[in-house]
Order: C-alpha cells, then sequence, then structure tokens
C-alpha cells in the first residue's frame, strides 16, 4: 500500500486520478473552501466506475455513512477510528477490489439506483414489507433486490450490510 498523492481540496482532483489513477480514494466530507467531499465521490466514482472510495468524516451525524454510500463511497470510516483499524479497512476494501478482478464483469458491478435505495431501507432497519410500501413495489422485489445487495456487496446478511462489513469467510 502506498500514497500516491494527497489534496487539501477538490481542485486538483481531476488532474489528480488522471495522471497517477489509484485503486483506493480517501475522500475527506468537509474540505473546506466550501468544497464537499460527498459531491466529490459521486463525480470521482461516475468518471471512474472502477475506482472505489473510502469516505472520512468526524461528523457525529449517524446518516453520514448512508449519504457517503448514496454517493458511491464503497465504505465509510470515522476520523477517531484508531489507525490500525483504519489501514486494515482500507487493505480489505483493496483485498476485495483483487477478488473482483478475478470474477466475471457482471459480478463487480456496483449496486444499482434501485440496489442504493434498497440497502439505504435497510440501514435505517426497515423490513423488506416496509422497503415495499416505501418503494411502492411488491415484497418479492424486494426480496430479490436484498439478495442482490447482499451478493454485490460480499456479505452475508442485512446486519452486515447496514453496517458495510465484507463478509470474512471472502
Amino acid at each position: 500500500m502506498a500514497v500516491e498523492w494527497e489534496l487539501g481540496n477538490t481542485t486538483g482532483l481531476v488532474t489528480a486520478l488522471t495522471r497517477v489513477p489509484v485503486d483506493v480514494l480517501l475522500m475527506d466530507v468537509e474540505l473546506g473552501r466550501g468544497d464537499n467531499g460527498l459531491d466529490a465521490t459521486h463525480a470521482a466514482v461516475t468518471r471512474w466506475p472502477n475506482l472505489d472510495v473510502i469516505v472520512l468524516s468526524g461528523s457525529l451525524d449517524p446518516q453520514m455513512p448512508l449519504l457517503a454510500a448514496e454517493r458511491g463511497a464503497i465504505g465509510f470510516l470515522a476520523k477517531d477510528t484508531p489507525i490500525a483499524e483504519m489501514i486494515a479497512a482500507i487493505r480489505e476494501i483493496a483485498s476485495r477490489r483483487r477478488r473482483r478482478r478475478r470474477r466475471s464483469p457482471q459480478d463487480s458491478l456496483r449496486l444499482s439506483l434501485r440496489e442504493h435505495q434498497v440497502l439505504a431501507e435497510i440501514r435505517r432497519g426497515h423490513t423488506n414489507r416496509e422497503i415495499a410500501a416505501t418503494l411502492g413495489v411488491s415484497i418479492t422485489t424486494v426480496n430479490k433486490h436484498v439478495q442482490r445487495v447482499l451478493k454485490k456487496l460480499n456479505v452475508r446478511n442485512r446486519a452486515q450490510a447496514a453496517a458495510g462489513l465484507p463478509d470474512a469467510q471472502g
């Protein structure tokens, strides 16, 4: 693992990613001068769909991990996470990236908009019946979306998906 570059704001992000592409980008939510890390995350994963972004934040807002996921982040770390845990999380994401490269292209697809919506509802603690009512679809459809979310996130259950935890059995 190596740090390839560091920026204090989003101004040079496109240039940095173009000149020296990285596998995992650590993005702060608050970058100063009105820069928004969540918007920058969305822009980056839109332009580079294979880029994995981990959002860092000191925010106490319990919705922040959900907001980060909705903008395309693959992970979220609180700034007060111990360094050893941060490094382990970054390594795990890089490891998942290597495993995805060995799988079929379909396995490495990011979540669809509907799958993001279902994941957001899972993180709110809603049941499949409640998700179906919220999204205006059948419970059977929600069941299928939940299964796809679990598979794409490589997790075994809803709790792991909600927490953003990878399947330890890999």
